[in-house]
């Protein structure tokens, strides 16, 4: 697996980013198990870097990389992410986790329902002294006396404005709980804010399937010495599912975007598996140094892994996936 390294910090991450938000959760089928099984999966096959954040399946996504990684602690780098917390509700409903995994079962409408429920227990808290509780909690679920990389978890426009939270991070820093700065930001245009802050990485949404021309932000970044993860590379599975059925509210309701993103499918498709072909794309030929990948199957991670350890393409391929990906300007 390829490496990247953070520039000011020397923090060293795999290209492939592990993502965790979906092990351990709250209303879906839990396998304590096979979740371990999955991390340890990844730890075997190159994966050195694991994304999780406080809230994930209300800490336990944390417990399960903590519980998991100790062992290869020295081997790993552990990226969480505060700025989010549960109301009393919420944490009360942490309690009761595997009570209500009994009852909604696999009935979409109730994991609709209680995943809405979830949500309306998070606040935003992005203060001293609520980033440091977030902080010192998470150090404890992940078993740790340092995070590697601590992630302002979607600020907002004013937070970063202000500038606070990356004093915060710094002092952070100094104290020796982190060892380098992170942000996971809702929009492109937040990215300017980070500027001359003291981050080293970023994770931002990519749209390879519309391809909209994030060369400019990319090239900023870089000379700022921030590392940008390619969040969503397969469109939040919207790669799994038919063009047809996908929709303009899916693309910032732009039409423009959707019907790029189906005509770039179609193209996809000429040349193979979706999936593939954007694996191929986001470890060969894209602008992005890093990206992130989440499955809880087993039998996908497999088949992630034999992608990623097939041959280098020759130039050709290179170029051909360049090409196919070409980004256009919004």
């Amino acid at each position: 697996m390829n490496q990247v390294i953070l520039p000011a910090s020397k923090v060293s991450i795999s290209q492939a980013i592990f993502g965790t938000s979906r092990l351990g959760g709250t209303v879906q089928q839990y396998d304590k198990k096979k979740s371990c099984e999955i991390l340890e999966r990844a730890f075997d096959s190159g994966i050195s870097t694991f994304d999780t954040a406080n809230i994930y399946a209300q800490g336990n996504s944390e417990k399960l990389l903590g519980a998991v990684m100790k062992r290869h602690r020295e081997k790993v780098v552990l990226a969480t992410k505060g700025g989010y917390a549960f109301s009393s509700k919420g944490r009360l409903l942490s309690l009761v986790k595997p009570m209500i995994r009994k009852v909604i079962g696999s009935r979409p409408g109730l994991v609709r329902a209680a995943g809405k429920m979830r949500g309306g227990q998070m606040k935003q808290d992005f203060s001293r002294a609520g980033l440091t509780k977030s902080l010192d909690d998470s150090l404890k679920r992940l078993k740790s006396d340092y995070v590697d990389i601590y992630q302002l978890h979607s600020p907002d426009q004013e937070t970063l404005e202000k500038g606070e939270v990356f004093e915060i991070l710094e002092d952070f820093k100094q104290a020796g709980k982190i060892r380098a700065a992170g942000v996971s930001l809702l929009s492109w245009a937040q990215l300017a804010h980070c500027y001359g802050k003291g981050v080293d990485f970023a994770q931002l949404e990519a749209d390879f399937l519309s391809g909209i021309d994030r060369s400019r932000e990319l090239t900023a970044a870089a000379k700022d010495g921030i590392v940008v993860a390619a969040r969503q590379p397969f469109g939040s599975g919207l790669v799994a599912k038919d063009p047809k059925d996908w929709a303009e509210e899916q693309f910032g309701g732009d039409s423009k975007r959707l019907e790029r993103a189906r005509q770039r499918m179609t193209q996809i498709k000429e040349i193979g598996d979706p999936f593939k072909v954007i694996l191929r794309h986001v470890l060969h030929s894209s602008q992005y140094p890093t990206f992130l990948f989440a499955t809880t199957n087993l039998r996908h991670l497999e088949s992630n892994f034999e992608i990623m350890g097939e041959a280098h393409p020759d130039s050709e391929e290179v170029n051909a996936l360049a090409k196919l990906f070409v980004e256009t300007s919004q």
